[in-house]
């Protein structure tokens, strides 16, 4: 009496297989629908990536057919660009040599006061 007590009813092995059955079928189905997830931000970075090639595609055929129509704008504007890195370019040297005088004459002046010489009055 007590076994068939202890022991579970073929009703509630029923309900609990059912339960597991429940169970699993939800996994698979959160599982589906996430990958599906996935698959549709995969799809859209894809597209994402083919509409930006594309516009750069097609900004650098109106830009290459805007330099065959008005060369001479072209022309001016790689003047300008050139004439820009090249005072850029002047710009950092000239920058560069500051710097280095400044450094030389600082280590100058910290020469003269080691040596002793501390600026006092010398003639009477």
């Amino acid at each position: 009496r007590e076994r068939e007590e202890a022991a579970p009813s073929e009703e509630e092995i029923r309900n609990k297989n059912n339960l597991a059955a429940e169970a699993a079928r939800v996994k698979i189905i959160r599982l589906q629908k996430e990958k599906e997830e996935e698959e549709a931000r995969e799809e859209d970075e894809r597209m994402t990536l083919r509409l930006k090639k594309a516009r750069e595609l097609a900004a650098k055929e109106r830009l290459a057919q805007e330099r065959k129509d008005n060369p001479m704008k072209f022309r001016l504007l790689d003047a300008l660009a050139q004439a820009e890195l090249k005072a850029d370019s002047t710009k950092k040297e000239q920058d560069a040599k500051r710097e280095a005088e400044k450094a030389s004459k600082s280590r100058k002046g910290r020469n003269r006061s080691r040596s002793g010489d501390r600026g006092g009055g010398g003639s009477k």
